[in-house]
């Protein structure tokens, strides 16, 4: 553009000495064949960056491209897991064929050993006293002498059968700390406080007996003698069942 605009400054000076008789007519002509050929190649210059550029534009769109199907290759050969925590099992090996489906391995386990919680067994006939919020206390056979404290959080609705006998899992939060103590899979035996009783009187469960028509009663012992006597009984647990009526605090009954 430079020269163009000193050949058209030329030119144009060359026209007013022409016009005054002090250069020839073909030095104005030249001057004019310089402006049309500067002129063309500045055209053809500006044709050809425009090119340049629209090619440009072009490979980058294709590099980004490029770059975008890259990234998304390199982030196949990673596996996020979902949740933080320990690995416990590790069940594929390097140079394993993975295909997609519904039958994908499971690579690693997770456990996270911050989020424990217990699942306990309830049976039918006692399944219905067990109730979401209910304080629960356990304790496992690697530590028997330390006692948790939990609460009942979940009351599954499905039943699970095991060995013919009908059991409903109960989900429990454990409250107190447990880090270092409990581990995932064990054996947890667990106490659910449905309900409490100050001041209840209760005998044994060894020492009930119930007759033909289904009435619960005790042998007392009246001197050397015992007598049969029947009882309204309460709330059971721990192998002990509460008396409501029949016997009073202090008697003898006996365990057969």
């Amino acid at each position: 553009e430079a020269k163009l605009s000193l050949a058209r400054l030329e030119l144009k000076r060359l026209r007013t000495l022409y016009a005054k008789n002090y250069v020839s007519l073909d030095a104005v002509d030249q001057a004019k064949r310089d402006v049309k050929v500067l002129e063309a190649q500045l055209n053809a210059t500006r044709e050809n960056y425009a090119s340049l550029e629209a090619q440009y534009d072009q490979d980058i769109a294709q590099t980004m491209a490029d770059l975008k199907e890259a990234r998304v290759r390199l982030s196949w050969a990673f596996i996020h897991a979902p949740i933080s925590g320990t690995v416990s099992s590790v069940t594929t090996q390097q140079g394993e064929t993975v295909v997609a489906g519904l039958n994908a391995p499971t690579f690693i386990t997770i456990i996270n050993l911050a989020r424990l919680q217990v699942d306990g067994f309830v049976d039918e006939t006692d399944i219905g006293q067990v109730k979401s919020g209910q304080d629960v206390i356990f304790t496992v056979d690697a530590f028997p002498s330390k006692v948790f404290r939990g609460r009942v959080n979940t009351v599954y609705p499905g039943a699970v059968v095991r060995d013919n006998v009908v059991y409903y899992d109960v989900a429990v939060e454990i409250l107190d700390p447990y880090v270092g103590y409990l581990r995932p899979e064990m054996t947890a035996n667990l106490t659910i406080i449905a309900g409490v009783r100050k001041n209840a009187l209760a005998v044994p469960d060894k020492s009930l007996r119930m007759d033909l028509q289904g009435k619960s009663y005790v042998m007392v012992k009246r001197g050397e003698k015992w007598e049969k006597r029947y009882v309204t009984t309460g709330w059971s647990s721990d192998g002990y069942t509460q008396i409501l009526q029949g016997v009073k605090e202090g008697e003898e009954v006996g365990v057969w």
